[in-house]
């Protein structure tokens, strides 16, 4: 790569990228869960799965 820096943005967490993402699936879907749910496909029960390994205390 010629230019490294150019990719520094895709290895940021910003909050304007985070917001304009739920912005669209919000837009697209309506709600966060419409969006995994009939998006990603994913059944409620994998849903709490994955909430009980990414969210601590959940």
């Amino acid at each position: 790569m010629q230019n490294p820096a150019l990719i520094i943005p895709l290895q940021e967490v910003r909050a304007e990228y985070l917001d304009t993402a739920l912005e669209q699936l919000r837009s697209s879907y309506g709600s966060v869960f419409r969006y995994v749910s009939d998006g990603l496909g994913l059944e409620f029960r994998e849903l709490l799965a994955l909430r009980e390994r990414l969210v601590p205390g959940a």
